[in-house]
């Protein structure tokens, strides 16, 4: 590198805190783990032979140029599935089984195990589960379902991680803004996968769109290994500054030792307005998520051939 970019490398470094290194990578492991989720409503679109056939029968919004690429491109768009419209949904909902079961625990899972390791080893599965899933499905319709409930629990205490590392691990100013800036990578990730699936999908076919997502989860896995530390007291190489303005401004939050009797908070009805609140919401951005592609394919929009 020249001088002006190692000072400017070196700058970047010293700025660089140890808890700004941790939320990097926590927002590059949500990001692959809403990829994980996505790429399915994608690629479904590739792979049921019903979905060309409609697509066929109305007038494409984005048609294609007749050029010798997409001749070339077409050999990877085969359609190797006779799903009804039933499997799909079944298909494409599965993963909220495992998800809601078990994320009402992740928070519990968190605590008990710590972030980290739960982060760390959810990720990894969810990483197994995609690479072999492309296998799975062709084998057999329900051994893909199954493991796209095993995908949705193995995310499922994704959230709750983050939620607990930063407990531990921000100042108390700057709690929101990492958490958000953490939680923006789901949205990135959506964004990236709608944007790029298609794309992928297209040049190299669907099970690429599964592949991508699994490698590079394993990448990123070896980097949060040995990149981070459960709590900043445990960090091999954070500076004394840095530590003692985390403790300083972490040492009055103390967890409650009285038990809370949860059946109790279900009196409240705070807490009800809160659930109902939370259930509209995620149930019309999850089914716009996961349905969206789809239908919009089905109305002539060919996400395939849109870039």
């Amino acid at each position: 590198l020249s001088e002006f970019g190692q000072t400017i490398c070196c700058q970047f470094r010293e700025k660089m805190k140890k808890r700004h290194e941790l939320a990097f990578l926590a927002w590059l492991g949500l990001m692959l783990i809403f990829i994980s989720k996505q790429n399915l409503s994608i690629a479904v679109i590739g792979m049921n032979s019903n979905n060309s056939s409609e697509l066929e029968a109305e007038k494409s919004q984005c048609p294609v140029e007749s050029s010798s690429n997409s001749s070339e491109q077409e050999i990877f768009l085969k359609n190797e599935f006779s799903w009804t419209e039933k499997q799909e949904m079944l298909l494409l909902g599965c993963y909220y089984y495992g998800y809601v079961i078990f994320h009402m625990v992740g928070g519990w899972i968190g605590f008990k195990f710590g972030f980290k390791k739960l982060l760390f080893r959810s990720s990894l599965i969810g990483a197994f589960i995609n690479l072999v899933f492309p296998f799975s499905i062709r084998l057999s319709f329900t051994f893909g379902v199954a493991l796209r409930i095993a995908l949705g629990i193995s995310h499922s205490g994704s959230s709750a991680a983050m939620t607990e590392a930063w407990s531990k691990w921000a100042p108390q100013d700057e709690k929101s803004f990492l958490l958000n800036f953490i939680f923006s990578g789901m949205t990135f990730g959506l964004l990236l996968t709608n944007l790029a699936g298609g794309w992928i999908i297209q040049s190299f076919g669907w099970p690429v769109i599964f592949y991508i997502p699994a490698i590079c989860t394993f990448f990123w896995a070896a980097i949060w290994h040995f990149r981070v530390s459960e709590t900043p007291e445990k960090h091999k190489t954070i500076e004394k500054e840095e530590l003692d303005l985390i403790i300083s401004t972490r040492s009055g939050q103390k967890r409650m030792e009285k038990n809370i009797s949860f059946l109790k908070l279900f009196t409240y009805l705070p807490v009800w307005g809160f659930i109902i609140g939370c259930v509209g919401k995620d149930f019309a951005a999850f089914t716009a998520m996961q349905m969206f592609p789809m239908y919009m394919n089905r109305k002539g929009a060919n996400f395939l051939n849109c870039f």
